[in-house]
């Protein structure tokens, strides 16, 4: 890859304020997990529409303290900052002490990996690999959870990534 991409900060996105305050630590970071949004690729909304009516669900719906993931990446490549990755997330039940949420924007199980999304998430893991001294073991998908979280996240086009990413 011949450029690095930029990562986009939350306070470009984000239409509401987030108070850390009642927001547990991530801690000593131990995994990171691959998640995708299993929403409609075909919608017309933009990258910050799209970032907004997660964080929506997530803070409305759910009733979490921010959007569940620490990153964000859209089908085309552009990486956003989520969570801040000070924070614990919200994206593995019972798991998230320690554990980085990247969730790719789209339906993985319909959807293919564009060389842009490819690139991205390569170049994201590698830097939080090499930030936090994980190795490829740590690198999940969330459907290798199973025993708490049965499913096909984060679809099946992104799991064949990891596998082969994994593989290399």
């Amino acid at each position: 890859m011949e450029h690095k991409p930029k990562v986009i900060e939350a306070s470009v996105w984000k239409e509401i304020l987030i108070d850390t305050g009642k927001m547990e630590k991530l801690g000593s970071v131990k995994f990171i997990t691959l998640h995708h949004t299993n929403s409609n690729p075909l919608h017309p909304y933009s990258d910050k529409v799209r970032l907004n009516k997660i964080l929506d669900f997530h803070t409305k719906a759910r009733g979490w303290n921010d959007i569940g993931y620490h990153f964000l990446i859209s089908p085309g490549g552009k990486i956003y900052e989520g969570r801040n990755i000070a924070f614990q997330g919200a994206h593995v039940e019972g798991y998230n002490q320690g554990n980085i949420g990247i969730a790719v924007i789209g339906d993985y199980n319909v959807e293919k990996v564009s060389q842009g999304l490819n690139d991205a998430l390569r170049y994201l893991v590698e830097k939080l690999m090499k930030r936090f001294g994980l190795s490829i073991e740590d690198l999940k998908g969330h459907r290798d959870f199973k025993e708490i979280h049965p499913g096909t996240c984060p679809g099946d086009f992104i799991y064949q990534w990891l596998r082969e990413y994994n593989n290399e």
